[in-house]
């Protein structure tokens, strides 16, 4: 995910948390980006942020139903952001292993 499509999609959150959530998911800090994206406001969260936020939870929090429903949610509301179908692969091993 790149800073300038995350950003693009947002409303509510300020261009530097966007590019900030950014790097920590390039770098695979998912505790950190989900105390990140945990400040903007359920409401506020675009179907990009959803399923960043998605990765996050399984990575960190191992919540694995919670996390695929997130993720298939946020591809109903943007079937055509490849980001999502990347997010939901990455979903996959961990539901295999628990």
């Amino acid at each position: 995910m790149n800073s300038e499509s995350v950003h693009n999609q947002a409303t509510s959150a300020t261009p530097e948390q966007f590019q900030l959530i950014a790097e920590m998911l390039a770098d695979k800090d998912y505790a950190a980006a989900l105390a990140k994206i945990e400040q903007i406001p359920v409401a506020a969260r675009t179907p990009l942020l959803q399923s960043a936020y998605a990765l996050c939870l399984a990575e960190v929090k191992q919540t694995f139903k919670a996390a695929v429903n997130l993720c298939h949610d946020a591809i109903k509301k943007d079937p055509k952001t490849p980001e999502h179908y990347f997010r939901q692969g990455a979903l996959r091993p961990c539901l295999l292993h628990h």
